[in-house]
């Protein structure tokens, strides 16, 4: 932003807020219709509360059932597919190696592991990018290596 615009922006004076308006107050009649239907005046500040009806309680209750269902179903058919959504152990411990590995490495850059490994970096594991010559302890020196290229 220049520093002309700044010196606007200052300029502009900021717009009071304008007061709340005021509430009127109830008449002697209304607070009387009031009693007689079994309510009681509230400020127009406080809260309202809806409860919902027993009927849509009840709907609330059947969506939920249905819902329940759908999700318990979609779960027994992945289970019969052999499909799993949660990590096996062993995934996670594999997944934990991969992350350590790319930090010792320096968080490489997609670019800057296809610099050193080649267009098949992306897809290697660690352990064949070791096997490959290039373990993620030496990444950072081959990169510069090759970067001075």
């Amino acid at each position: 932003m220049k520093a002309s615009n700044r010196k606007q922006q200052a300029a502009i004076p900021a717009a009071p807020i304008p007061p709340a308006p005021a509430v009127p107050a109830l008449t002697e009649e209304v607070k009387a219709i009031l009693a007689a239907n079994g309510l009681k005046a509230v400020p127009a500040h406080a809260a309202v509360k809806v409860l919902p009806t027993p009927e849509q309680l009840a709907k609330l209750e059947t969506l939920k059932a249905d819902e329940i269902a759908a999700i318990t179903a979609r779960k027994d058919y992945e289970v019969s597919l052999g499909i799993s959504r949660r990590i096996s152990a062993a995934g996670a411990a594999a997944k934990a190696a991969g992350q350590k590995q790319f930090f010792i490495a320096g968080r490489p850059t997609l670019a800057q592991v296809i610099k050193v490994y080649g267009p098949k970096g992306p897809t290697m594991s660690w352990e064949q990018r070791a096997k490959a010559g290039v373990p993620a302890e030496k990444f950072q020196a081959v990169l510069a290596e090759k970067s001075k290229q």
